[in-house]
């Protein structure tokens, strides 16, 4: 049986203790998961988009720029053109 390889947490995990025991401070983001609260301006502008209506309907099109980018990435992923 293969053996597995070992995972990019642990790999990640062994990286933070070698750090902190040099007395480094790490910031963890591995996870996704912060500790560390967004500072109050970020936390204003979440709860501004939250509460405009707007941002709660269908998009039935979208922006030219996100089309282009699609079309794009599709042109240079699968060598096929879209016209959005």
């Amino acid at each position: 049986m293969k053996r597995f390889n070992t995972s990019i947490f642990s790999v990640m995990a062994e990286m933070k203790q070698k750090e902190l025991a040099k007395g480094k401070t790490v910031f963890d983001l591995s996870v996704g998961t912060p500790n560390i609260p967004p500072a109050p301006h970020i936390i204003k502008a979440l709860v501004e988009s939250a509460q405009d209506t707007k941002n709660y309907v269908y998009a039935l099109s979208d922006t030219d720029e996100l089309q282009d980018a699609v079309s794009g990435w599709y042109r240079r992923r699968y060598g096929v053109e879209l016209d959005p």
